[in-house]
């Protein structure tokens, strides 16, 4: 009885599997090429074998993605890609490619010119090879994304022909950072652009001049001896992210339609720094006029050393800069005395900010006893963040100075991080510190105190 149970299981499975290809089977083939173009061209091959008819639907994908790594040494990138059908054009070509692929320049060249002819529309390469020319003078494409380093010499114009891209990442050493303005040249519709910058050791002048970009990421790797400067002429971005602690940026022209800013000074950060090619004081006024020149910014995440805030009051009439469009504001304060001085102080240009985080690094020492209200935490911050309180009396103090003038606070939220190896001294000091801010005044009736887990 038993057996026959088990039995009548198997042959239901199999009915229920039978139906279900039977229901896929069943679909168009346009249905079906569409599914297959989602998977990668090795899984997208390997329905062939699941009938006659399915033999060659793999042919019709749209999206082509071949990762060296699974496939044996002696595939042919080439030949795969002349297996297509194109019964439509091929939207998407995707390779990655291990430093230990066996694929030939030759076999290289014949399959990005296949996939060129073919109206490609997106290219994205992970990959240390280097790239055929004919990836630069696909008209075609929209968008193209260079995982890994770009290793190419196209120092002139007419060596690009790209007029309907909008999208682009290059990752580039010394010998590839000249491509940069003919690049911008030959792609008059980019709209988003990604530069990665790897091992520079040379110092760039570097220009990114184009009328319709909206989106700018900057990449730029540790490089303490080596101080390049960016020269941005983009009148229509709205968003701008920066990571570099080495180069000084200028807006050619402030763009007045920027709306969030993620600028981090800090990434990768060396201790050294080398004062016979630019001093501290230089860079931190170069690149704080860079942060002025965001006038027009709703979020800005500014991650900096605090010396950043001096520099951002123009010494000639000590007025401080107006930022009347920006509501959320994120920073850090990392090793300073009077950080939390000089932050009140440059929030006095901010007269709409509603949310404002910080983190605090390396416990900054508080001389509270200058500090001074700034307009918008008494009459238009709803929502303040503080990251990695130790819990300490300075702390408390901060605390109770931000409840006593924030008049419309909706919510203060205090993320503890008490350092102590034992578990239990730990709590305890994390329920004394708790327990002593909820029990602080309050300006604001309606404001609430939250703990946050510090992870």
């Amino acid at each position: 009885m038993e057996e026959d149970h088990n039995n009548h299981n198997n042959n239901s499975r199999r009915l229920e599997e039978k139906d279900e290809e039977d229901r896929l089977s069943s679909l168009p083939d346009v249905i079906i090429n569409d599914i297959l173009s989602l998977l990668p061209i090795k899984s997208a091959a390997a329905t062939s074998v699941l009938s006659h008819r399915w033999r060659h639907l793999w042919t019709g994908v749209t999206r082509f993605e071949f990762e060296s790594r699974t496939w044996p040494e002696s595939a042919s990138l080439f030949r795969i890609l002349c297996r297509l059908t194109y019964r439509d054009k091929l939207r998407t070509f995707t390779l990655i490619l291990d430093d230990s692929s066996a694929i030939s320049w030759g076999d290289l060249k014949r399959s990005f010119s296949v996939v060129c002819r073919q109206n490609v529309e997106e290219i994205k390469v992970i990959s240390n090879t280097p790239l055929p020319r004919c990836v630069f003078k696909c008209e075609s494409l929209v968008v193209l994304d260079l995982g890994s380093v770009l290793h190419c010499r196209l120092l002139k114009a007419d060596k690009i022909r790209l007029p309907n891209l909008n999208k682009l990442r290059l990752c580039l050493p010394d010998e590839s950072v000249p491509v940069i303005p003919a690049v911008f040249i030959s792609s008059p519709l980019l709209q988003d652009l990604c530069l990665e910058f790897h091992s520079l050791k040379q110092k760039h002048v570097v220009n990114i001049s184009s009328p319709n970009l909206k989106s700018l990421d900057i990449v730029q790797m540790v490089c303490p001896h080596q101080h390049s400067a960016f020269l941005i002429n983009t009148p229509n971005l709205t968003n701008i992210k920066i990571r570099d602690s080495s180069s000084f940026y200028v807006f050619v022209q402030n763009p007045a339609q920027l709306l969030t800013a993620y600028i981090d000074f800090m990434y990768g950060k060396h201790e050294s720094w080398d004062e016979d090619l630019m001093s501290a004081a230089d860079y931190f006024d170069e690149n704080a006029k860079f942060v002025q020149g965001m006038s027009s910014a709703r979020k800005l995440h500014l991650q900096s050393d605090i010396q950043i805030f001096a520099h951002l009051n123009p010494p000639e009439n000590g007025m401080i800069p107006t930022l009347h469009n920006l509501t959320y504001f994120k920073t850090t304060l990392v090793n300073v005395f009077n950080g939390w001085d000089a932050l009140l102080f440059y929030l006095q240009g901010v007269p709409n900010l509603n949310d404002l985080e910080v983190s605090l690094g390396h416990n900054p020492a508080m001389d509270h006893q200058y500090w001074c209200a700034p307009d918008c935490l008494v009459s238009k911050v709803k929502t303040i963040t503080v990251r990695a309180f130790e819990g300490n009396d300075d702390e408390l103090k901060l605390l109770e100075y931000i409840l006593k003038n924030a008049f419309v606070l909706e919510e203060l939220r205090i993320h503890v991080r008490i350092k102590d190896d034992h578990i239990e001294a730990r709590q305890g000091k994390e329920y004394k510190f708790c327990e002593a801010m909820f029990k602080l005044p309050r300006s604001s009736l309606t404001s609430e105190v939250r703990r946050r887990d510090p992870n």
